[in-house]
């Protein structure tokens, strides 16, 4: 399950990397940060902030 701790989002899983890529396309975020969150590979670290 993906978490946050001291302002950093843990995502554990491809799954939940793609779920929260899929509600932030949703949202419209600057196409710039989301070519940069989905290019991690395998436990990946996103700033939640």
């Amino acid at each position: 399950m993906a978490k946050v701790e001291e302002g950093v989002m843990i995502i554990e899983t491809k799954e939940e990397a793609e779920k929260i890529l899929k509600a932030i396309r949703k949202e419209k975020v600057d196409e710039e940060l989301l070519k940069e969150a989905s290019s991690f590979r395998g436990k990946s670290i996103l700033s939640s902030s």
